[in-house]
């Protein structure tokens, strides 16, 4: 304020105890006991003009922290179908390494027949055989002697497992 100018009045009535609330208060800062009252009703009518605005901070923090606490629950989804994606991977690796084995030989031929030729291919690997496997499969003729049935059965049980899960699987999904 410059010097000269008028200054308000404010005449208030206060309680004994208030006054000696006020008068510790001026004592502490070593103002007078004008600037104290001043100095706290300055603050005071800053604190209820920003309390609406304390308000929308703290519903925007309790907004945050539901948003928050979805994202959680969406990552640990997400984890368990990471975790659920690598034991398909892990099946469907083991099921690679077992069609690779040999699981008995062509019945024209003789040579060793693994089970990615009877399953897929169904014809013999030798290229000057190239006949077909299905024999093998159905187990009739001569040829159903050269075939580990125990092998195979394997290689049919994994592969059972592994469609019925990718069938559940897109069940769940939708």
């Amino acid at each position: 304020m410059t010097a000269g100018a008028a200054t308000p009045i404010l005449y208030v009535r206060i309680t004994p105890a208030l006054r000696r609330q006020l008068e510790a208060y001026r004592v502490e800062l070593a103002q007078t006991l004008t600037a104290a009252v001043t100095e706290l009703l300055e603050r005071g009518l800053a604190s209820v003009a920003n309390g609406a605005s304390v308000q929308e901070l703290e519903a925007k923090a309790g907004g945050l922290e539901q948003e928050l606490a979805l994202t959680r629950i969406q990552l640990a989804e997400a984890n368990a179908a990471l975790r659920a994606l690598h034991g398909r991977e892990q099946e469907l690796k083991t099921l690679g390494e077992r069609a690779e084995l040999p699981v008995g030989s062509c019945p024209f031929c003789r040579k060793e027949v693994r089970g990615t030729d009877v399953l897929l291919t169904q014809r013999c690997p030798n290229p000057n055989c190239g006949r077909g496997l299905t024999s093998l499969l159905l187990g009739s003729g001569a040829g159903s002697k050269d075939l580990d049935r125990t092998e195979l059965l394997v290689l049919l049980g994994a592969l059972g497992i592994i469609v019925g899960a990718a069938y559940l699987q897109s069940k769940a999904g939708n």
